[in-house]
């Protein structure tokens, strides 16, 4: 039972905020691959409730936030949008607003529910991975970052 309470500490804690799932895991006592997978499996889960109730959103969204998304039209991250898109801005969630948060974007923009699934499961992965690779081969010894380090 404890085990369970611990898989489901670290999937709702990176529901909550994708970067604190694989400290939470660690700290739980899970490998560094179990944990990344923990976090991955929350952000996957969230993305999915979201999507699953996009339109009934879409359409509550719309109607509450009428003003907010007037002044869209003039933000930084309408700039993002336009540049990047829907794949683009979703790919980068992890990075940018959180991968919940940009589907919620994403559906309040009208985005097709597939691409916003799509695109950020490859955010997902791809930052999950990143994040594994760093703590496992501890950023000192990665090239990039050993050449970034000597330049500062």
């Amino acid at each position: 039972m404890v085990f369970i309470t611990k898989i489901f500490t670290v999937i709702l804690t990176s529901c909550i905020y994708f970067w604190a799932g694989i400290p939470t895991g660690l700290a739980l006592k899970f490998s560094l691959l179990t944990s990344a997978i923990l976090t991955a499996t929350g952000a996957f889960f969230e993305v999915l409730v979201i999507t699953i109730l996009s339109r009934p959103l879409q359409l509550w969204l719309l109607k509450k936030f009428e003003k907010s998304f007037a002044k869209f039209e003039k933000t930084k991250l309408k700039r993002l949008w336009d540049k990047f898109g829907a794949s683009g801005f979703c790919l980068l969630s992890p990075i940018l607003t959180g991968a919940w948060q940009a589907a919620l974007i994403a559906i309040f923009l009208g985005t097709d529910i597939k691409k916003i699934v799509f695109w950020t499961f490859a955010g997902v992965i791809l930052f999950t991975a990143l994040a594994f690779i760093i703590l496992y081969f501890g950023i000192e010894n990665i090239p990039f970052f050993k050449r970034l380090f000597i330049t500062l």
